[in-house]
């Protein structure tokens, strides 16, 4: 093939890699994670979760993020003594459009300034549980 063909097959491979950090992985499982945002801190559940961000939800009444406002997830992951600290804005916040009656609250965080050494953890943890999923 030509290198205009070699060159089309590198960024083909390169789009595919790049997104697939991107690609949300929703849990089969229970997992709670603890949100900071303002004087409040909330548990909630966490819907999914990729490189750049995730979805929680709010089971219990009490306050909620404004959307563009800033917050924090803790998530506590197994294994690990010490939980990560993933700043985050608030992006979107409301019921899931699919379903026309929840009890829940759904809010979509966008991470922020994670350094690489956390954002590494993270994604190890995505793989394994992706992984495990399938298994």
């Amino acid at each position: 093939f030509s290198p205009t063909d070699a060159m089309t097959i590198a960024k083909t491979k390169i789009h595919m890699l790049v997104p697939l950090k991107m690609i949300p992985f929703q849990f089969p499982h229970e997992f709670f994670v603890q949100t900071t945002f303002g004087e409040h801190k909330r548990s909630a559940r966490l819907f999914n979760i990729s490189s750049t961000g995730a979805a929680i939800e709010f089971f219990e009444l009490g306050p909620l993020p404004e959307e563009e406002s800033e917050a924090k997830l803790q998530l506590l992951l197994p294994g690990h003594a010490e939980p990560l600290w993933l700043p985050a804005r608030v992006v979107w916040s409301g019921k899931l459009a699919k379903v026309e009656v929840s009890p829940t609250i759904t809010t979509g965080l966008q991470f922020m300034d994670i350094d690489e050494k956390t954002r590494a953890r993270l994604w190890d943890f995505i793989i394994a549980n992706e992984t495990s999923s399938h298994a």
